[in-house]
């Protein structure tokens, strides 16, 4: 075969080519539309569906609402009476609040409510017994009735409910009774009625002298959240609160309480939240909120209280504030030490020696201010005696002011004859040294101390120095060793990393103290210590160096990149 017929083999070859690669882009044409047809049938058979649900919606809906596969919402149409609409519809949630309804009636409402019933902001103030007995409503979660007009709640509720709001009414008179069928129940307000009173039931009024402690039916497994703010309650029943008390939210704030039965709360073990605000509250017995073991919050705010309530548990937030409270001894260390968060502003405080230990731990508490979104008022403490110093505020204030140092000298001078050890801490500082992840270095001054005791067995006992530290909010978790005076340093080992701590210096044991010994003060420091995170820490305090590091890499990288060598290009092969 010579060069023509070479050429026209190649000829066939390509022309080949060229059709093998037109049948291809043939076949690849005829799949992309046949897939096309089958997309925009599934198109047309989703936007017919969605067509026809619209049309059915449309007409199950009444003229005067707006409705979606969700909601119908009749909300501010000036009704007087409940829309028709069709049974057959199947929102989750029907809105009928602030309209002009003034009472409910059997049969008004035809659709079955599956979720939420809102109807509130209107005037409602009576309601049939059976209203809510219907199957239309059995599958009703939330029942909001807030700004209506109901004197009593004489009317069976679903049993179905796990909310339901009855704010903003005209209750006289609350019985827990209509409750003890909704098992599901997790939410209850009932704000700023009038109520007077909170009773256990019919059955139960004869019972008027000797109030049981028991809730009259098994407490309510589900509830959560409980709140009677804003009434005109003057006492609590203990056997109407504890059917709450598988609660975490109760609010009795903006009531007429004086004062709290011993047990009320004995039984709520998982309170976090107990809000007794702005109440007449004057004095409250010891341990009345010991036993709330998970409480985080407590509010005591607004109230005439003269003195600290003793036996508190320890929490991340307590409100004293705005009460009549005068004086803090020193014997309630152990009610506010373990406070994270302790707020007595507002009170009329006599600043004299024996405070000046609670205005030390607010100092050392002060730097909350920068961290913590929290009311002047209600957290820095105010003069209001002595005159001198009448109006002055604690952030401002200096120790000295308190006049600690004569009422020392003075007692030194009284009981000069008595064998009786008086320690005076006047230079003891104790001071932070060094902090790592687990160990702190502390180190302090020379001690002034003064003792007309002769017995050498207080020589001895004075040349010790008590550490005691634990961490911040856990009291209970209290260490205390004993150290040589003179050593001037001690290294506390054995802490974990990360954490905060409270360590304070006594030269007495804390754990046993002698009651002769007068203690002057304790010297007490906050620190935490350094996190294990050896890489976050460098990171933290080398940062500039390391973005300096970081970015010089990046420009050797690219200039390494910009001077690679291209590939060269190919040479064209010869025919």
């Amino acid at each position: 075969m010579g060069w023509n017929g070479f050429e026209t083999f190649a000829d066939k070859r390509l022309d080949l080519a060229r059709r093998l690669k037109l049948r291809m882009l043939h076949l690849d044409l005829q799949v992309a539309l046949h897939t096309l047809r089958f997309s925009l049938r599934q198109f047309l058979v989703c936007l017919w569906a969605i067509l026809s649900w619209s049309v059915s919606l449309t007409t199950a809906c009444s003229s005067v609402c707006t409705c979606t596969a969700v909601i119908i919402d009749c909300a501010g149409k000036q009704l007087q009476s409940l829309p028709v609409i069709r049974s057959d519809s199947k929102a989750a949630v029907v809105n009928i609040s602030y309209n002009n309804l003034a009472y409910l009636k059997n049969g008004d409402v035809k659709l079955p409510v599956h979720s939420v019933l809102d109807l509130s902001g209107n005037k409602i103030s009576f309601v049939p017994v059976d209203f809510f007995g219907a199957e239309t409503f059995s599958r009703l979660g939330v029942l909001n009735f807030t700004h209506n007009s109901l004197t009593d709640l004489g009317f069976n509720l679903p049993q179905s409910l796990k909310v339901l709001k009855l704010s903003y009414n005209n209750l006289r008179c609350f019985s827990v009774s209509i409750l003890q069928d909704l098992t599901q129940l997790k939410t209850l307000y009932v704000d700023f009625n009038n109520l007077a009173t909170v009773t256990a039931g019919e059955n139960n009024t004869k019972k008027k002298s000797t109030l049981t402690e028991e809730c009259p039916f098994p407490p309510l497994q589900n509830i959560q959240e409980v709140s009677f703010q804003g009434n005109k309650l003057a006492t609590l029943d203990p056997s109407v609160i504890r059917c709450f008390q598988n609660a975490q939210y109760l609010s009795l704030a903006d009531n007429n309480l004086e004062t709290i039965p011993p047990k009320t709360f004995s039984t709520f073990r998982h309170l976090k939240f107990l809000d007794l605000s702005r109440n007449h509250l004057r004095f409250l017995l010891a341990g009345v909120f010991t036993r709330l073991t998970s409480l985080k919050f407590l509010s005591l705010s607004g109230n005439r209280l003269e003195t600290v309530p003793a036996g508190l548990p320890m929490m991340e937030w307590l409100d004293l504030s705005y009460n009549a409270i005068t004086t803090v001894t020193d014997q309630q260390k152990g009610d506010l030490y373990p406070q994270e968060i302790f707020l007595l502003g507002s009170n009329p405080l006599h600043c004299d020696c024996q405070l000046l230990w609670l205005k030390e731990l607010f100092d050392t508490r002060e730097y909350l201010l920068k961290y913590v979104t929290i009311d002047k008022n209600k957290f820095v403490p105010v003069c209001a005696s002595p005159s001198h110093i009448r109006g002055d505020t604690w952030d401002v204030l200096g120790d000295e002011s308190f006049g600690c140092k004569d009422a020392a000298l003075q007692e030194t001078s009284d009981t000069k004859d008595e064998e009786v050890s008086v320690v005076r801490l006047d230079d003891l500082s104790i001071r932070v040294q060094e902090v790592g992840p687990n160990y702190v270095m502390l180190e302090w001054d020379s001690l002034n101390l003064l003792t007309s005791s002769t017995n050498p067995a207080d020589m001895v006992e004075r040349n010790k120095v008590f550490i005691s530290f634990h961490p911040f909010g856990k009291k209970l978790e209290k260490v205390s060793v004993s150290v040589h005076l003179v050593t001037g340093s001690y290294r506390l080992k054995a802490l974990h990393p990360g954490t905060a701590y409270v360590i304070c210096m006594s030269l007495t044991d804390p754990s046993s103290r002698n009651p002769h010994a007068k203690i002057q003060r304790d010297d007490c420091v906050e620190i935490v210590t350094k996190s294990n995170d050896v890489v976050g820490v460098f990171l933290k305090e080398h940062y500039v160096q390391v973005a300096l590091v970081v970015l010089i890499c990046l420009l050797l990288l690219v200039k390494c990149c910009c001077q690679t060598p291209r590939p060269a290009v190919q040479k064209e092969k010869s025919s």
